[in-house]
């Protein structure tokens, strides 16, 4: 963990009076009623329940590189403290990001203070795309509008967006390899249809 995320973690509790577990237990998962979704303890490896094999070559000697990618699933990812060190399923996560994107989580002035967006034209980032607290939207090429997010980690990416009627799309990938190509034809896909 970097001291930054220290000192990010040390204002959080300072500012909840609760660990980063206990305010998304509370926060979210309880009131979304989310089955799979936690925060593993600081020792903890093993996923709980079923879930998808990570797999990277990040960790594979160059001389090795031409092998087989490492399975890195059973890492405890609380190194990235509140950053990625949450787990859950691609059903949690529908569940969860059509709340925030059609207002169902937070109060009206967070939620439009969240999704007050800002052009990222100029940057060096995802064409089409302006960014708000958290969360971006991404204008798709048949001008339909998807807002959401992307979690990554070692061996893995999600990505979660939908539309303020509800209607939500998840995918989950390898990211040694580039998915997002793949995540952006199958959210014309399904939106554009």
């Amino acid at each position: 963990m970097s001291f930054a995320a220290l000192d990010d973690a040390a204002a959080f509790e300072r500012v909840t009076g609760r660990s980063d577990a206990d305010e998304l237990e509370r926060a979210v998962i309880q009131p979304l009623c989310l089955t799979a979704a936690y925060v593993p303890g600081p020792t903890e490896t093993q996923l709980r329940g079923p879930h998808p094999r990570a797999y990277t070559r990040l960790f594979v000697d160059e001389a090795e590189a031409a092998g087989e990618p490492v399975d890195i699933t059973d890492v405890n990812p609380s190194v990235v403290w509140s950053a990625g060190a949450h787990v859950s399923t691609t059903d949690d996560l529908a569940r969860f990001f059509t709340a925030l994107i059609t207002g169902g989580l937070l109060p009206p002035a967070q939620h439009e203070a969240m999704w007050t967006m800002v052009p990222t034209d100029d940057a060096d980032w995802i064409p089409n795309t302006a960014y708000g607290l958290g969360v971006f939207e991404h204008r798709l090429p048949c001008g339909t509008a998807v807002r959401g997010g992307i979690g990554q980690g070692h061996g893995t990416v999600t990505m979660a967006m939908g539309t303020p009627d509800g209607h939500t799309l998840v995918t989950h990938a390898n990211n040694d390899w580039n998915a997002f190509s793949v995540f952006w034809k199958g959210l014309e896909a399904e939106f554009c249809g």
